[in-house]
């Protein structure tokens, strides 16, 4: 196999990552992320790269009102953690009596590449693809710092996340 990792780290905590980062940086190795590992086409994995393995990092699971940086609250907000997958919060959302925009399958990781990818959803006519329905990512940047990025902050982050940008 031509794209695999010459480390790899299971990560449990922004710690963790920021360590991680300050590896591959000192170092000078590429890094690439997997949250579940789903990619067909091996997107989850970079020849010579350090791994970032998102699986065992902190889950979340409650529904709450989410206040971003504008002031703007939205209710029902359900935060995922980098490797949670469909299967830990469709119960979350069912037991609230709520939808989600999801994908299809219950061990794919809502916030990987499904996510990144727009998030198609057999709910996409009605409430949107997933990422139109992300208020806020919290994410460590490549330098270390870990960042809220939403609609009023980290514009630089939070806009390319959600897939703007240029695409010629």
């Amino acid at each position: 196999m031509d794209n695999l990792p010459a480390y790899s780290v299971a990560v449990a905590t922004v710690a963790d990552i920021q360590a991680a980062l300050a590896f591959a940086s000192e170092h000078d190795i590429s890094v690439s992320v997997k949250t579940s590992g789903h990619s067909y086409a091996g997107s989850s994995a970079m020849k010579g790269s350090l791994l970032i393995w998102m699986a065992e990092f902190e889950k979340f699971g409650t529904i709450a009102t989410h206040t971003d940086s504008c002031g703007t609250a939205t209710e029902q907000v359900l935060k995922v953690g980098g490797g949670q997958v469909w299967g830990e919060a469709y119960p979350v959302v069912g037991d609230a009596g709520r939808d989600i925009v999801g994908g299809g399958g219950l061990t794919v990781a809502a916030a990987g590449g499904w996510l990144m990818g727009g998030g198609l959803s057999a709910l996409s006519r009605t409430f949107g693809y997933g990422i139109d329905n992300v208020v806020a990512f919290e994410v460590v940047a490549a330098d270390g710092v870990l960042r809220t990025a939403d609609a009023c902050s980290e514009p630089d982050h939070y806009w390319p996340l959600r897939g703007g940008g240029g695409g010629a």
